[in-house]
């Protein structure tokens, strides 16, 4: 029995060396061979322990299973500190769960995805991750998980409300789908502000709300800044911030101008109207421009293509590439009243 427990730190530093390796991989939706015992060296003297000992040669197969549970339960048993043991399982779930980050990260109807889009989907298949690493499997959870800025306590609490309020798949010709949708979203929002303070509540509906993705399209072509965005997502809450034939609500367009400059609500005022959407939705993000570019192809849509087309379309052809600057002057959305 000494022999079996001075083995321990040795199976401790395999199980560092296959973490960094990556030999451990145990996919859910694979069935494992079962591996064959170990073989003793041909010549070599075995040897000789006291009677009613027994060395158990260690191998990863005694250990791996197609049941993360399982696979938990042998890791502890073997002695794994619990940190690497999460690590082992959730570096094996995120490879498990690889055909779901590609298939989330794929263009729609010819588009490259937009970043924040990209994001919010991976966000949604990180926390399925995390819901069976911290909720069905009971692993120990970090006291603050890299790039969250949520504490141990606060994710349980959110994965807590997604727990009681899930969101269901909201149809958008079915108006009780829509309103169930709402509803478990506010009662979300309630039960975290017991939890959360105001700037987390903030930054929590941004990034695991998908409020990120409704704000920056209300302001896509204006090129916020940070103070500006987090003062408009904070104001617009959960209102309805679609435009309809280049006009947005009242109500929202009243908050809007309650928290932007005046030329500032002005200009955004501006990027509502068809020929400004276009150029967001037909160049800044089919071209993944870097926002200077994108704040100066509006500026001088609007400033100089009304007085002097020549110059503005030598300025465009300045800032993008031939091709891209070629089919940008020729596209109609863009300029409906004449080709520049």
């Amino acid at each position: 029995m000494k022999r079996i427990l001075a083995l321990v730190p040795i199976v401790l530093m395999v199980f560092t060396a296959a973490f960094v390796a990556g030999r451990w991989s145990v996919a859910t939706a694979r069935v494992k061979a079962q591996a064959p015992p170990p073989v003793a060296p041909p010549s070599r003297e075995p040897m000789r322990e006291p009677e009613g000992e027994t060395i158990i040669p260690f191998h990863w197969s005694r250990l791996e299973s197609t049941n993360y549970a399982t696979y938990a339960d042998n890791l502890r048993a073997v002695g794994c500190p619990e940190a690497v043991l999460t690590a082992i399982i959730q570096a094996d779930l995120t490879r498990a769960y690889a055909p779901r980050f590609a298939e989330a990260s794929k263009a729609v109807a010819g588009l490259p995805l937009p970043e924040v889009e990209k994001q919010r989907r991976h966000a949604e298949i990180k926390r399925e991750i995390e819901s069976i690493l911290y909720d069905q499997l009971r692993l120990q959870r970090p006291e603050r998980q890299a790039h969250s800025r949520f504490a141990a306590q606060q994710e349980e609490k959110i994965a807590e409300a997604w727990r009681l309020f899930p969101q269901p798949q909201a149809d958008p010709t079915n108006p009780e789908s829509i309103a169930q949708a709402r509803s478990n979203r506010e009662a979300r929002l309630q039960f975290l502000s017991q939890h959360l303070s105001a700037d987390e509540l903030l930054y929590y509906k941004l990034e695991r709300e998908g409020d990120a993705r409704r704000v920056e399209m209300l302001l896509a072509g204006m090129q916020p800044t940070k103070e500006e965005f987090l003062r408009v997502a904070a104001a617009v809450g959960n209102r309805d911030v679609r435009a309809v034939n280049g006009k947005l609500p009242d109500d929202v367009r009243e908050i809007l101008q309650g928290v932007l400059s005046p030329e500032r609500f002005a200009l955004l005022m501006d990027l509502q109207r068809p020929e400004y959407r276009a150029i967001v939705f037909n160049a800044i993000l089919p071209f993944d421009l870097a926002p200077d570019v994108a704040s100066r192809l509006v500026a001088l849509r609007r400033n100089t293509y009304p007085t002097d087309p020549a110059s503005y379309a030598e300025a465009v052809k300045a800032l993008l590439e031939p091709s891209q600057a070629q089919w940008y002057l020729n596209n109609k959305l863009i300029h409906p009243d004449a080709s520049p």
